[in-house]
């Protein structure tokens, strides 16, 4: 979980969501929720989510059996690190189940507090 929250805080958007990709107890992959320069019918960027950007990031042939972690983080002043729901949009949920095929598991993060 300290390198999913490593790799969110990467992320230069507001709401900061990071992904790491396990497979055999070995991060193979990871990514963060950034901007994307294709523009989607005019509207300007979009956005690159973390799961996505994870597993752009890696070899196909590796995801098989992975566990894919993706949360989202709020942090305070004080260090303290919120966790906060974290769930696919349709669109990544449309293209994570392209992969399940892998047999992938996917693990998205609730709410809690974490001091660090």
């Amino acid at each position: 979980m300290k390198q999913a929250i490593q790799v969110a805080r990467k992320s230069p958007q507001k709401s900061k969501h990071g992904c790491v990709i396990v497979n055999r107890g070995n991060v193979i992959g990871y990514g963060y929720n950034t901007y994307s320069s294709q523009y989607k019918g005019g509207s300007g960027l979009t956005s690159l989510h973390a799961e996505i950007d994870a597993i752009n990031n890696i070899p196909r042939e590796l995801l098989r059996g992975a566990e894919i972690y993706v949360i989202r983080i709020c942090e305070d002043k004080d260090n303290t690190i919120r966790l906060g729901n974290s769930h696919p949009c349709c669109e990544c949920s449309k293209k994570l189940a392209k992969f399940q095929k892998f047999g992938i598991k996917i693990y998205y993060s609730m709410p809690m507090t974490i001091n660090i």
